[in-house]
């Protein structure tokens, strides 16, 4: 009988250990790691914006580009008229 009061008594201070270890370690660690995640995710779709930015921005001067050209091209014409 002394065994098992013994054998009951370990099992208790173990699972006693155990549940402070989850509370004082795992339970931060989960936090943390949810937080990380979080930040990954609002990083990942800022970086998607910034990307169709850019993509738009890049198609924008494409076209100024191809203004400036005409542009260009007809005061070239001009010039040589008035010359």
């Amino acid at each position: 009988m002394e065994w098992l009061a013994i054998g009951g008594f370990i099992i208790a201070l173990l699972g006693l250990c155990g549940g402070l270890f989850k509370v004082a370690i795992i339970d931060p660690l989960r936090k943390s790691i949810q937080d990380l995640h979080d930040l990954i995710v609002a990083t990942r779709d800022y970086v998607d914006k910034t990307e169709e930015k850019r993509q738009s921005m890049a198609t924008k001067l494409a076209s100024v580009e191809s203004s400036v050209k005409s542009a260009h091209h007809r005061l070239d014409e001009l010039v040589q008229e008035i010359h």
